[in-house]
């Protein structure tokens, strides 16, 4: 893969590419990523275990942060899907758009 390319997005074009349909698509790709996510969870979690980065991590502001961000994520995928229903992922292009010269501006 190259840098920059989303391996849930490369998984689920592969899988339209083979005439799975796209929502089928969609949801094997989302399936697909979670043992990647679980593991590397794990891993970040037994490297940190005897920190003090564990210590500042673990309060109430920082868990509260998280659930926020992972109810916001699951809006976003689930807005995904929608998207892919209608046939109009190409919407997002202008999200990345605006993404990309954010980041390109910072870097000036």
């Amino acid at each position: 893969m190259l840098p920059g390319v989303s391996r849930f997005a490369l998984t689920t074009a592969a899988l339209q590419r083979l005439s799975y349909p796209p929502m089928t698509a969609f949801s094997i790709s989302f399936l697909v990523q979670w043992p990647l996510i679980i593991a590397g969870c794990i891993k970040g979690l037994l490297e940190l275990r005897n920190s003090i980065i564990m210590q500042t991590v673990l309060t109430v502001e920082f868990l509260g942060a998280m659930l926020v961000a992972m109810i916001i994520a699951y809006g976003m995928i689930s807005a995904m899907g929608i998207l892919i229903q209608k046939r109009s992922v190409w919407k997002i292009s202008y999200y990345m758009m605006v993404l990309a010269v954010v980041t390109f501006l910072d870097l000036l």
